[in-house]
């Protein structure tokens, strides 16, 4: 999930949607609907199957959470830089992140290309994989809290470059870290180790 968010807003950036505003088309958002319904779907069959017995669509496996878990890191990409754009920026460009069918279809190829390097479980490929979705995680996590910065601060849509954004975003980083550090403490406080086992 977290690779498909860093490999989507790496493709906006490249394509020059880096600040662009405003939601891909009604066709491509229902697309994108789509790709969430998938992860739902995939993700409710796999936690159904936890339970002996329990009914389920179909045998879990990997590929398949990969698979949607790198479309939903697509729709996640693709709410968070649309939000960010329109809550950071006084001069976010009118144009959508996602323009056609022909954008998606490369997009789409650079996921497949991705699933396809993870699920070639190549040590010289999934340890820098590893260290992007970790730095992916953190991210999404100070593009989150930066925008929630902007807000409670009422600074919306001034900033004019990245200095303009220092505060914001050290705030957005230390709440990020924070964040991490709690869940980490509430998995030690629950497993009573850092691996994250039961006793």
């Amino acid at each position: 999930m977290y690779l498909g968010v860093l490999l989507t807003l790496a493709f906006y950036h490249i394509h020059g949607k880096g600040r662009a505003r405003l939601f891909p088309s009604w066709p491509l958002a229902i697309m994108m609907i789509g790709f969430t319904l998938i992860w739902a779907v995939d993700g409710i069959n796999s936690y159904l199957t936890t339970f002996p017995n329990a009914p389920h669509f179909y045998t879990p496996n990997n590929t398949l959470r990969l698979m949607a878990g790198t479309l939903i890191g697509i729709d996640l990409a693709t709410l968070i830089l649309v939000g960010f754009n329109q809550t950071i920026w006084r001069h976010a460009e009118s144009k959508p992140v996602l323009s056609s069918f022909s954008e998606m279809a490369q997009l789409l190829g650079g996921a497949a290309i991705l699933d396809v390097a993870i699920l070639s479980e190549l040590p010289i490929l999934l340890y820098p994989l590893a260290l992007l979705s970790s730095l992916s995680v953190l991210v999404v996590l100070i593009g989150v809290y930066t925008t929630t910065t902007i807000l409670i601060f009422h600074r919306e849509n001034q900033a004019t470059s990245w200095r303009n954004l220092t505060f914001p975003i050290i705030a957005g980083l230390s709440m990020a870290m924070t964040h991490i550090a709690l869940l980490d403490l509430g998995r030690f406080w629950l497993t009573k180790t850092w691996d994250g086992f039961l006793l």
